[in-house]
């Protein structure tokens, strides 16, 4: 994480980034800048993507961005361990929730398996895969007024 950057230019960019969303980008830096982690509900199109990424360019974070579908298996968040013949060894590959800041695209339309695969990454392999000090997870959805067939989510 970049520590130089003021919250005031943070908020100056992000302003540039998302007319009209001042009020969303100071709420939302406060929750990176205070450890906690995000959820965004809005309509389509309003730049709930846009401001997760921005914050972590801003912010100097590595980030990943993971769509969740219905057909998403746990196993593609955490990644696993594969077996490799000429080596005789499992090699450990890390999934994309291994970052400094997750994006977790309209979690609404995956299952509670890949819920729980977002909650509990920090304990599978703990011994191979190494955290950055800095995590911070950000999760968007629809309404539900524009999302027809989303699962509820396990913290609703």
């Amino acid at each position: 994480m970049d520590t130089h950057a003021k919250p005031s230019s943070v908020t100056k960019a992000l302003e540039i980034l998302l007319l009209g969303k001042l009020h969303e980008i100071k709420l939302s830096l406060a929750c990176v800048l205070s450890g906690g982690h995000l959820f965004l509900e809005d309509v389509p199109g309003v730049g709930k993507t846009t401001l997760a990424q921005g914050l972590a360019r801003q912010l100097g974070l590595q980030n990943t961005r993971i769509q969740f579908t219905s057909d998403l298996l746990p196993s593609e968040i955490t990644g696993g361990s594969i077996f490799d013949p000429v080596a005789n060894e499992y090699r450990v590959h890390r999934g994309p929730i291994f970052t400094q800041l997750v994006i977790a695209d309209e979690i609404n339309r995956a299952t509670p398996l890949e819920h729980q695969a977002t909650s509990n990454y920090r304990t599978q392999c703990s011994s191979a895969r190494e955290l950055g000090i800095f995590l911070f997870r950000c999760h968007t959805r629809n309404t539900r007024k524009t999302r027809p067939g989303g699962l509820k989510l396990m913290l609703e």
